[in-house]
């Protein structure tokens, strides 16, 4: 890094995705080690699909091999691991994912598993009550007592906010006096409260049975559920997003608030999630680049004081600026 970057002056830290690059280390981790806080990483498809399309080897092995090799590198820099498991799963594939968290649990000490699945985390936590397990965006914990809930009875020490709070200061505010850690999902593209969203988490289970079953790339796709409806709604109504969106320019507000910032990017190329970690550790940026538009600095004040009741306002419609999409953007990552 040729110079200081803002993030490094705050105690906000980057939760950066593995995208089974083999020059992960090289390339991310060990030129942005001071900027990042954790590496998270899906528990392999096998056991629990996690929402996003499988980029990693297909034999459980080749990416445990994968994994020790992150593992050592992260040891070395201090950086923990948090394995995501975003499924709701069968009970017979809850008792697979169940087990495979307690061998990373005992494979890498010290790593987080971050899971949506409320009764498999409470389970999990009372067989093994030195396991790190949080919620995930996926868990809905948007305010203090479902956050309290995790707290209670998984133990939790840190909840991943769910969009719809993302930008719900007062939620934010509650749910640390519980003595709690927050992360944040800030780019993952979603719309916020997004009407499809448990076709989506039906297509995902879909995707997981049918792909072990019959694996055939390509056969099911955890997106085909949701995928027209909110690609419309984002191209229509792209101003929408803006409810649950932090970018990279809001984040001197969220400092003393939230600690990590989850930048999405398991399935997209190297670059692109290192153009991601700089654009958030400048702090500066009030540019989307998922539906692509620029907020003026007001909207922050607006949005995060308003009543959503988007249909009968009109503001962020008539003050956020419309750009076009870059050519060749698009779920790779290019720019």
């Amino acid at each position: 890094m040729a110079r200081r970057l803002p993030l490094l002056d705050t105690p906000l830290r980057i939760s950066a995705p593995y995208n089974h690059d083999p020059d992960f280390v090289a390339k991310i981790l060990e030129p942005w080690a001071s900027l990042i806080g954790e590496v998270y990483l899906p528990v392999h498809e096998v056991y629990c699909h996690t929402g996003r399309p499988w980029t990693g080897p297909t034999d459980p092995d080749a990416y445990e091999e994968q994994v020790a090799g992150l593992a050592r590198a992260c040891t070395r820099l201090g950086i923990p691991l948090d394995f995501v498991a975003n499924q709701f799963p069968s009970p017979y594939r809850a008792t697979l994912l169940g087990r495979e968290i307690l061998r990373l649990h005992r494979a890498y000490p010290g790593s987080r598993f971050t899971l949506a699945d409320f009764e498999l985390a409470v389970g999990l936590h009372r067989r093994e009550p030195e396991l790190d397990l949080q919620p995930s965006t996926l868990a809905h914990v948007a305010d203090p007592v479902a956050a309290w809930y995790w707290k209670s009875e998984v133990g939790s020490r840190c909840i991943t906010l769910h969009r719809a709070a993302n930008k719900r200061l007062a939620a934010i505010r509650a749910i640390r006096k519980l003595d709690l850690a927050v992360r944040a999902v800030v780019n993952d593209k979603c719309l916020p409260d997004c009407p499809t969203e448990r076709n989506h988490g039906v297509q995902i289970r879909l995707y997981d049975e049918v792909r072990h079953a019959w694996p055939e790339p390509g056969a099911f796709s955890g997106y085909v559920g949701c995928r027209r409806t909110s690609l419309r709604l984002k191209n229509d109504q792209y101003w929408l997003v803006a409810i649950k969106d932090i970018l990279p320019g809001h984040l001197p507000h969220l400092v003393g608030l939230v600690d990590l910032v989850k930048i999405s990017g398991r399935c997209t190329p190297t670059p692109s999630i290192v153009e991601s970690i700089k654009r958030y550790a400048a702090m500066k940026d009030l540019t989307n680049d998922g539906p692509f538009y620029r907020e003026p600095p007001e909207a922050w004040d607006r949005i995060t004081t308003c009543d959503r009741a988007c249909a009968a306002c009109g503001w962020c419609e008539a003050h956020l600026i419309r750009l076009p999409a870059s050519k060749g953007f698009g779920r790779d990552g290019n720019r």
